[in-house]
Order: structure tokens, then C-alpha cells, then sequence
């Protein structure tokens, strides 16, 4: 480890082999894994019940980077609606193109820059401060503290999400720091 210049708490990089093993070596600015985008098309029937939340969650945490959404003749303001939903949850896909019959969404952040372990002590942290507010709001009966925590839970599930994202890929061996 010292030979490498590692000592704790530096960051590594994790590759998957295909043989199945795992290589550890030191995370290097200059070494960077080349980002490789996913790319997914959607093509939505008119009328047709798309669960479209759901499939952008889906494409969302298995690494897509962008996904594009066709509907013809026109995109249905329905449709609009329910990616529009769905972007609220998911940290850094944005709607960068839109037209009368498509959606292009992209995924804008750099999740290596952000590390697992980052992401899961501000998720114990939201966790530990609904916990205390829903003590408070129950010893104080004070209806506003449970709007505030409903709050924080859209703020939960979006960082549930981009932690999802951040370990499959990091899985795959692509672009994430523990």
C-alpha cells in the first residue's frame, strides 16, 4: 500500500476483470475512467399507459446517460407531466432537448466526483433528522414538523436513487469513489 502512495482514506479505483477478479489501484486525477455513455430510445404509443416513472428510475440507476423518449404524433402533455415527476427524484437528469414528439434526458453530474460514502452520510443524516422532528412533532402535536419531514423524505428517496446509480456503476467498473 505505501508503495502506491496509499494510506487510509485514499481514494481507490475499482476494477472489475474478466476473469472475474478485482483490481485496486490508486484513484489518479489523470487517470480518470473514460465516461461511456449509455444510451436508451423510448418509443411510447399514444394513449399507451407507459408507467414512465418507472422506467426512468429503472434506466436511471442501471447507468443510462441519456434517454430519449419518442411519442407520435406529439408528446402528450400527460407524458410531459409524468417525466417531469420523475425528474424531481432523480439528481442531475435533465430534460436538454425537446421537441413536439421527443424528450431527450441526460444525466449532467459526474457521480465520481461525488463518493458513496458522501452520499451515504447525508442520507444518515436526513434519516437521523426526520427521526428527531417526528419525536418533536408527537410530543408537541404540531402538524407542520410532519409536512417538513415528507419534505425530506422526496429528498431521501432522490439520494436513494443516485446511490443506487452510484454502485452499479461502480459495479461495472465504471466512474465512482468509495
Amino acid at each position: 500500500m505505501l508503495n502506491h502512495g496509499l494510506e487510509k482514506g485514499s481514494k481507490v479505483l475499482l476494477e472489475f476483470l474478466d476473469d472475474g477478479s478485482l483490481r485496486v489501484k490508486p484513484y489518479l486525477e489523470e487517470e480518470k475512467p473514460i465516461l461511456q455513455e449509455n444510451r436508451v430510445v423510448l418509443e411510447i404509443e399514444s394513449g399507451e399507459d407507459t408507467s414512465i416513472e418507472r422506467l426512468l428510475i429503472a434506466y436511471y440507476e442501471a447507468g443510462y446517460d441519456v434517454i430519449t423518449i419518442n411519442q407520435r404524433p406529439y408528446l402528450s402533455e400527460e407524458l410531459r407531466k409524468e417525466v417531469r415527476r420523475a425528474l424531481l427524484r432523480l439528481s442531475g437528469l435533465e430534460v436538454v432537448e425537446e421537441s413536439s414528439d421527443k424528450l431527450l434526458l441526460q444525466v449532467i453530474i459526474d457521480e465520481s466526483q461525488i463518493p458513496i460514502k458522501k452520499t451515504l452520510e447525508r442520507m444518515e443524516n436526513i434519516v437521523r433528522s426526520m427521526l428527531a422532528d417526528l419525536k418533536k412533532s408527537v410530543i408537541e402535536n404540531n402538524a407542520k414538523i410532519l409536512e417538513s419531514i415528507v419534505e425530506r423524505d422526496n429528498e431521501l428517496d432522490k439520494f436513494y436513487f443516485f446511490l443506487g446509480r452510484q454502485a452499479v456503476l461502480a459495479i461495472k467498473g465504471k466512474r465512482s469513489s468509495l
